[in-house]
């Protein structure tokens, strides 16, 4: 897989065209000079959000007489070309808008994301590790939806089912809605909500031989043995359930909280309030018993298993995105990561402020765009 072509018109403060080489490609620049921005453009093209927490508005550059932007790319997914584009503005009423385009036509959301395929490796993803349930969810579920466009699909409409039936519960809870209503929400989210956690479980233990194996490669002996772990009220420890299992537990569990989810006016149960963890030896939580240095070093090889793992069941390469991160590791780790780099053979996008934060080697093999005066 390969960005042919990017193209951002008032996208936060850059306007520019890039053709981007095969191999590795290096955007250095100042800070505040759009580096990153860049890098979120593409990931913006592949999962249809922003990896940093900017609201619609914010994506449009203030400095221009405009109300909208663009990002577009063209990327070759080695059979076909394709055109990618999404547009942000207002309607008259200020409300924000994204419109998705694959080829000059509309689509919907869940279906844009089958298009482009990236792993993002950034500072803040440390948060995964050390960050709230929320934080971790919406990482596995934004590489969970890379995975299958079915997982996207069946996510946004259980965000719609929960909010539906959460106004429901309120209404409820304040006598303005009969309790039978709920059997038909109540049947959505347990058919949707039991397709989402099996799907989780079943890419976490997929991906857990992967991590076993780089970890050995890659992290020093302390931390071979790290795994990942789906935390889940419908599932066991034993990584066989099917989804007739977890939708059996599912009714159970609103069955016997009814009066709960009433009194708190809200959905209490469902994947939306499941989590990870990653766990050393099969008892150490990385998270109070890792270091900083541990926890950036186990997150990059997460990465790179989702990568092979995309790699492995898409039959591509995704392509992989470096925001400033050497800054964040010793020199004994960049070389580590440097090796990753060259051995994955995919195109590669890396932003720093200086080029010189990479080896000699590395360099030779870099195409160099620089940003901002």
């Amino acid at each position: 897989m390969l960005v042919r072509e990017l193209t951002l018109k008032n996208y936060r403060n850059l306007n520019v065209k890039i053709k981007p080489q095969v191999g590795l490609n290096l955007v250095i620049g100042n800070n505040g000079s759009g580096k990153s921005n860049l890098l979120d453009a593409l990931y913006h093209l592949a999962l249809a959000k922003s990896f940093k927490p900017y609201s619609l508005r914010n994506n449009i550059n203030i400095n221009t007489p405009t109300d909208f932007c663009i990002i577009s790319g063209q990327i070759d997914n080695g059979q076909t070309l394709r055109d990618l584009k999404i547009i942000f503005s207002y309607n008259e009423e200020d409300i924000e808008r994204k419109r998705y385009e694959v080829n000059g036509k509309a689509v919907s959301k869940a279906k844009f994301l089958s298009n482009l395929d990236v792993i993002l490796f950034a500072p803040h993803n440390i948060n995964m590790i050390v960050g709230t349930p929320q934080v971790r969810r919406d990482d596995f579920d934004d590489f969970a939806s890379s995975c299958d466009f079915k997982y996207a699909l069946a996510l946004e409409e259980y965000g719609i089912v929960l909010k539906n039936r959460n106004h429901l519960l309120k209404a409820i809870c304040e006598q303005n809605a009969q309790v039978k209503q709920l059997e038909y929400w109540n049947e959505k989210l347990i058919k949707l909500g039991s397709f989402l956690i099996h799907e989780r479980q079943k890419i976490i233990t997929s991906l857990n031989p992967i991590i076993e194996k780089y970890s050995k490669t890659y992290l020093k002996a302390e931390l071979h043995n790290y795994t990942l772990q789906y935390l889940s009220k419908f599932i066991n420890v034993s990584d066989s359930d099917e989804v007739s299992e977890i939708s059996k537990r599912f009714r159970e569990k609103l069955s016997v909280n009814l009066d709960r989810e009433i009194s708190a006016k809200q959905t209490l149960y469902g994947p939306q309030k499941d989590d990870y963890c990653f766990i050393l030896e099969h008892k150490f939580d990385l998270k109070t018993f890792g270091s900083r240095g541990q926890q950036r070093m186990v997150i990059l090889v997460l990465k790179l298993a989702m990568w092979q793992y995309l790699h492995k069941n898409k039959s591509i390469k995704p392509i992989i995105l470096l925001d400033e991160i050497v800054s964040e590791l010793d020199k004994e780790n960049i070389k580590i990561l440097e090796k990753i780099i060259e051995g994955l053979d995919s195109q590669t996008f890396i932003t720093s402020t200086h080029e010189n934060d990479y080896s000699k080697n590395l360099r030779s093999k870099m195409v160099i765009t620089k940003l901002g005066k």
